[in-house]
């Protein structure tokens, strides 16, 4: 149940779509149908984004976090985020918590697995989960930010990439080229948008956050790594899949 390290790898799907779309852009107009199916990915990541926040902020308004709470999840998070690796499934609890737009945190809740690991480690399964999923996204609100700030500061970078490439391409690959960059900066705004209506943590858990900042970043980080080995094997069969096109 990663749920830590799925979502913030789903938003960062805007942002990374954005830095690597004039890298990726060529000046043969066969090349566009793959872009056109990079913009329907951040479209669909934007409407997920939107309906798990919208989810996370009612399934967790009525929790607040405790120094005891946050050094429970340290010392747990990772055997949590370990159940379900073995098996085989199609979609992971993750992804069978979105439903017709909508997320639906109950599902994990009558998980067999989580059920008897919440058993196993003497936690209630109800609020374990409301905790959870409120640093995640605290940590999600901090770290999205951090990230679309250092993206939003390559835009004139990136601008003059394309302007310098426009001598070497016909005028409809060109527009294509400008009109998806723009499309990009709209969804990174927008994702943007969405990390901001993330309600900021109240005084006292702002403050439990930063004396734990370190330890919980790294094992943020630490399911990240993991993540960024599925998306890379993604992208070399992608790559294969390309090449294959060109021959």
């Amino acid at each position: 149940m990663n749920l830590v390290r799925t979502m913030l790898p789903l938003a960062m799907l805007i942002v990374a779509a954005f830095h690597v779309l004039p890298a990726r852009a060529q000046d043969d107009s066969a090349k566009q149908p793959a872009q056109t199916e990079a913009e329907k990915a951040q479209a669909e990541a934007t409407r997920m984004m939107e309906a798990w926040v919208k989810a996370l902020v009612e399934f967790c308004k009525d929790t607040r976090l405790t120094e005891a709470d946050l050094k429970k999840w340290i010392q747990l998070a990772p055997s949590f985020n370990a159940i379900g690796e073995e098996e085989e499934e199609e979609e992971d609890a993750f992804e069978k918590c979105y439903k017709d737009g909508k997320f639906l945190y109950e599902y994990i809740l009558k998980d067999e697995d989580y059920g008897k690991w919440a058993r196993e480690h003497g936690v209630d399964p109800t609020q374990w989960l409301k905790k959870h999923l409120r640093i995640t996204m605290f940590l999600m609100r901090e770290q999205g930010l951090k990230h679309i700030e250092m993206a939003q500061a390559q835009v004139p970078e990136q601008l003059k990439q394309i302007e310098n490439m426009k001598s070497q391409l016909d005028a409809k690959t060109y527009e294509h080229m400008k009109s998806s960059f723009e499309a990009s900066l709209a969804a990174l705004e927008q994702t943007k948008k969405l990390y901001t209506s993330i309600p900021k943590p109240g005084e006292a858990e702002a403050k439990l956050l930063k004396k734990h900042e370190a330890k919980l970043l790294e094992l943020l980080e630490d399911d990240e790594d993991d993540e960024d080995e599925d998306f890379d094997e993604f992208d070399d069969e992608e790559e294969m899949e390309g090449e294959e096109d060109d021959d």
